[in-house]
């Protein structure tokens, strides 16, 4: 995942994914709906992308994503790179784009953001489906997906 315009503000990058031209009624709309899903403070939006941590772009990333009024988020390993604390971000972040209704999609080898967040996971060994577990199940997971996982805590 990038951040374009790395420079200018957070309002900009949300409403127009980092370009200068105008925005959409629409995404404009969306942005007060987005500063307030993720509670952010009014302040960040004059905030230059590029001085926010590297787990805050990410959320703001997905609140572009939102603006353009997507319905399923695909992501692929939105952890990577980030700290604990910045996981636990993304993580309610996620959570609640998935109660207004989204779908979330990720592809992610960190395996306790993945437990946490998901309701199934499927496993694949090069390319291929070996395990599907739901988090609604309350048997204990798959051998194929403890192997994945190694040690669970």
């Amino acid at each position: 995942m990038k951040v374009n315009a790395v420079s200018g503000p957070v309002w900009r990058s949300i409403l127009l994914g980092g370009g200068r031209g105008p925005a959409s009624a629409e995404r404009a709309m969306t942005l007060k709906s987005v500063i307030e899903l993720r509670r952010l403070d009014a302040a960040i939006l004059e905030t230059p992308v590029g001085s926010l941590s590297l787990g805050m772009k990410r959320v703001i990333e997905i609140g572009r994503a939102i603006a353009t009024g997507a319905m399923v988020l695909c992501l692929d390993e939105p952890a990577a790179g980030l700290n604990e604390a910045e996981i636990d971000l993304l993580g309610a972040t996620l959570r609640d784009i998935a109660a207004t209704g989204r779908s979330v999609l990720l592809v992610e080898h960190h395996m306790r953001f993945v437990l946490d967040l998901s309701h199934d996971i499927l496993v694949l060994e090069q390319g291929r489906a070996v395990a599907w577990w739901t988090n609604s199940q309350e048997e204990d997971l798959p051998e194929v997906l403890r192997r994945h996982i190694g040690a669970l805590p």
